[in-house]
């Protein structure tokens, strides 16, 4: 797996620039990808949380209400 961060300022909508650039090398080292394979560009948070979103959400209107 390989693993790549963004410059500060980039947003996800560079998705499409890294995979021009992943299936350069692919075509120029065949050997080390496999023929089908996609790329996914994630933020950080979405990294950190994660498939907790919808619960940390729900969590954060609950104290809100509270307050």
């Amino acid at each position: 797996m390989f693993q790549a961060h963004l410059k500060r300022g980039d947003s996800p909508s560079s998705q499409a620039d890294v995979n021009v650039i992943a299936h350069r090398f692919a075509q120029q080292r065949p050997k080390d990808y496999p023929k089908q394979f996609s790329i996914q560009v994630d933020t950080w948070i979405d990294r950190l949380v994660g498939q907790f979103s919808k619960t940390l959400y729900t969590l954060a209107a609950a104290v809100g209400l509270l307050f």
